[in-house]
């Protein structure tokens, strides 16, 4: 599959958009593959799932996302999500040890975590699920996997106006955001 980069035109979509209420809860996806990522922006797409994606490339990228970080600081341009899809063969930080880290995080506890993988492994699902992700999704997925695992954790993909303060990180979001 050719790889088209969407990723000004989406991004563009999320960060012209200043407003201080999201419409539908954000998904963050850590994808290093461009094929994989077209994938799954396309799935979201003709399944006319509404909730904005924002793209990492990398687990040191989804660390810094998550915390709030250097280029992730606004929280405006980069408001806290509350799912992660999550690949776990990933250039800097792996997979795992981005999902280690989210679970000593107190304020990403409530954050849902779906594993993405070529590979399904018993020891790596075991492994993932151990760890604290919520699903593993075998790549490449369809669309009907991934409206299934929409459905079924539907309270984290659903409508539904998300507060975003644009004056604090993305990680004080997260802890506001489960305080309310």
């Amino acid at each position: 599959m050719p790889y088209v980069d969407k990723e000004k035109e989406r991004r563009g979509a999320v960060t012209e958009n200043k407003m201080s209420l999201l419409p539908h809860k954000v998904i963050l996806l850590a994808e290093d593959s461009p094929d994989d990522e077209f994938l799954f922006l396309e799935i979201m797409r003709t399944s006319q799932i509404p909730n904005p994606v924002m793209v990492v490339h990398d687990g040191e990228d989804a660390i810094a996302y998550l915390k709030g970080h250097g280029q992730f600081t606004d929280a405006k341009t980069y408001p806290p999500p509350t799912a992660l899809f999550l690949d776990l063969n990933m250039p800097k930080v792996g997979g795992f040890e981005v999902l280690r880290w989210i679970k000593t995080q107190p304020y990403l506890k409530d954050l849902l975590v779906i594993i993405l993988s070529h590979h399904r492994e018993v020891k790596n699902v075991d492994q993932a699920y151990r760890m604290g992700a919520h699903s593993f999704l075998t790549k490449p997925f369809n669309r009907k996997d991934l409206t299934s695992l929409m459905t079924h954790f539907h309270s984290h993909f659903q409508s539904g106006e998300q507060q975003i303060d644009p004056g604090v990180s993305a990680a004080q979001n997260n802890l506001r955001l489960q305080l309310l």
